[in-house]
Formats: structure tokens, C-alpha cells, sequence
């Protein structure tokens, strides 16, 4: 099935590990030139190993702190010199605190805020600067907290649910320029970010998902690489719960038991 991407430049932010990484090797299947940012640089190159490894070399990465604007717009404007454009935005990168909301400091506030909620805006500005004009597709990653909030990371739901609604209100603002921008809430996702939370208890995780198992990154790519696709081309300003169908019904546990 020819999705309409091979050729096109997709940048993901956040994109070497986890979710990220798994939507960056698609977009190669693809037939896309990816570029990769993120924190870590032993991270980024053990991304370009393995893509190397499957055979594909049209890749591009940098050390980026989307908490700094310069920064994500000055990757951005080296992806385009390096691949002549710049077709695919996703907003991955991002991160949270546990703890107790009235516990949270007003410096943690401001942390989080920069890293998820401004980070993603800021990466919206990137994309939009060269997609302004020729069209393009960026998609933002949420969280199911924005669905039902987590209880000690109330500073995680609260900039994920901004996300959502930078998503919408963006989607609207900029479809008279071809720009269509899409969200996706993942369910539990295991990563390596999330492994530490799961382990030894994946069954608290499950019991509320119909299909009765974790998520994987593999699961949220292939939502990822359709939302930027010719196939979803008449789609825009949507949130797209990818979750294994977590709380369809109240007792999904007694359900997956029997």
C-alpha cells in the first residue's frame, strides 16, 4: 500500500528511544528521509545503528532541548538544508513528575510546562514555518491522562490536555494553509521510560485494557505514519486514542477473566 510519503522528510522530536524511535523506522519504511532530535547523543547514535543495520542511511539527528527555541527551530532549519524540505512534524518529546499536586513546586510548574506544552508549540512553529505555503502534516502525542487523569502526576495531565487543545484550535488555524495537525493518545505504552512503572505489575496495567495486554511502540507507530499519510489527507484536528481499548466498560478486569 502506497501511503504517499516515500520521498517526503519527516521530523520527530524525542525520536530515538521508545514511541519516537518506532515511527522514525516506519517513516524510513516508508520511503522518508527522518530526521531525529533528542537529548542523548548515545541514544541518537544507537538510532542511526540501527537504521544503518535495517539498510537505511537517509537519516539525520542532533542533540536538541525543545525547551530552548533556538534550538528547535535551528534543527529545523538544518533538516531542510540537509533534505531540501521539510514534509512531517511529530511533536514527541516530553516528560513528567510524580508527585503530589500541592506539593509541586512553582519551579517544577514552569520545568514541565517548558519541556511538554511549550516544547510542543514551539515544534508547531518550526514545522509551520516551512510548511506554510507548500502544506505539510504534524502530529502532537498526548496521553490517555487527558482521557482520565493519573493521580500524582497531575502536572503530566494538565500539559497533555493543553496539548489536545493546541491541537484543535492549531488544526483550525492553519488548514487554509494545507497544514493538517492531528493528535494520538496512547494508552500505557511500555518503553523504556515507563519500564520502571510496570514491572513486576503489569497486570494493575492490563486489567483496565480490552485487549488485555501493554501497548508497545510499534502499536502507536503505525497511527503516527497513517495520520501524516495521503490515506488521512481529509483529516485534521483529531485525537486519535490508540490504547488496546482501555475503560471501555467499568469492569474490563472481570471481563478479561472470564
Amino acid at each position: 500500500m502506497d501511503l504517499g510519503l516515500k520521498g517526503k522528510t519527516a521530523v520527530i522530536t524525542g525520536g530515538a528511544t521508545g514511541i519516537g524511535e518506532a515511527a522514525a523506522l516506519l517513516f524510513l519504511e516508508e520511503g522518508c528521509n527522518v530526521a531525529v532530535c533528542g537529548r542523548r547523543q548515545s541514544a541518537l547514535d544507537a538510532f542511526v545503528k540501527k537504521a544503518a543495520e535495517k539498510g537505511f542511511t537517509n537519516v539525520f539527528t542532533k542533540s536538541v532541548d525543545v525547551s530552548t527555541e533556538d534550538a528547535i527551530f535551528g534543527f529545523a532549519d538544518e533538516v531542510v538544508k540537509e533534505f531540501g524540505a521539510l514534509d512531517v512534524f511529530v511533536n514527541n518529546a516530553g516528560g513528567g513528575l510524580r508527585s503530589p499536586l500541592m506539593d509541586v513546586t512553582e519551579e517544577q510548574w514552569q520545568q514541565i510546562l517548558n519541556l511538554n506544552l511549550l516544547g510542543t508549540w514551539r515544534g508547531c512553529k518550526a514545522a509551520y514555518k516551512y510548511m506554510k505555503g507548500r502544506g505539510g502534516a504534524i502530529v502532537n502525542i498526548s496521553s490517555f491522562a487527558t482521557v482520565i487523569p493519573s493521580a500524582y502526576g497531575g502536572l503530566y495531565n494538565v500539559n497533555k490536555t493543553a496539548i489536545n487543545s493546541l491541537t484543535i484550535t492549531l488544526a483550525a488555524e492553519v488548514a487554509k494553509d494545507n497544514v493538517r495537525v492531528n493528535g494520538v493518545i496512547p494508552g500505557f505504552i511500555s518503553t523504556p521510560m515507563t519500564y520502571e512503572t510496570h514491572a513486576g505489575d503489569e497486570k494493575f496495567f492490563t486489567d483496565p485494557v480490552a485487549l488485555a495486554r501493554l501497548g508497545c511502540p510499534d502499536d502507536l507507530a503505525g497511527g503516527i505514519v497513517f495520520l501524516c499519510s495521503d490515506y488521512a489527507k481529509f483529516i485534521t484536528g483529531e485525537l486519535l486514542v490508540i490504547s488496546g481499548g482501555k475503560y471501555l466498560v467499568q469492569n474490563q478486569a472481570r471481563v478479561n477473566e472470564a
